[in-house]
Formats: C-alpha cells, structure tokens, sequence
C-alpha cells in the first residue's frame, strides 16, 4: 500500500464536472443492482490527466456512477497533480474496467475498501 500526501499548496476541492456526475441527475446512468458493487479508491492523476474530464469519461465509457468522496487537485513543481478519494458504483466488470482503464493511462489506483 503506498500513502499519497496532498501537493502541497492545493486545497480540498472537487471538480465541476464531477459534482454534477454525482448529483443524481436524470442522465445519471442507474447501474445499482443486485450485481451492483461499490468500491472506495485512492486514485492519484499527474499531468494532462489532472486536468481532463476522467469521471465524465469514466461514466459514459462504462455506465457506472463515479462519486469524489474528498480530494485535491492542483499545481507543484512537478506540474499538475490530485489525489482523490472516488467511489465507483456498477457491474463488478465495468468497475474492473474502469480500473483498468484509469492504470492504462497513467493513475495510480488503491482500492481503499467497499461502501
């Protein structure tokens, strides 16, 4: 397990886009189900990844609801970087997915734990 400390400088903000992903808007894909899980994750984003959309693509890609429970994200020496605190809700394989996905590209992700 490794433990991520918040760049210093940034404060706990979330960004727009993924509040309004987890206001439970009518657009707002409805995954829960009796094969529905819910995982807690750490997830920390460095470069052009901390400024884009994730949690917008992460929810069409994979029609799963994307929850910012706490975190940070802004600049430090080395650049652009966040720490998160995500909640993933969906199928066990669109989760898995989504996991995948976000490692591809770059993230360091921990599941921290279910809801």
């Amino acid at each position: 397990m490794f433990h991520a400390r918040r760049p210093a400088g940034t404060a706990h903000t979330v960004a727009p886009e993924a509040r309004a992903l987890s206001s439970g808007g009518a657009d707002e894909p409805k995954p829960e189900g009796p094969a529905s899980e819910r995982g807690i994750y750490l997830l920390v984003i460095q470069g052009t990844m901390a400024a884009s959309p994730i949690f917008q693509q992460i929810v069409s890609r994979f029609s799963l609801r994307a929850y910012v429970l706490m975190g940070a994200v802004g600049e430090n020496v080395c650049g652009r970087s966040g720490e998160l605190i995500v909640e993933f809700v969906g199928p066990p394989q669109a989760v898995d997915d989504a996991v995948n996905w976000l490692e591809e590209r770059g993230a360091r992700i921990e599941r921290l734990g279910a809801a």
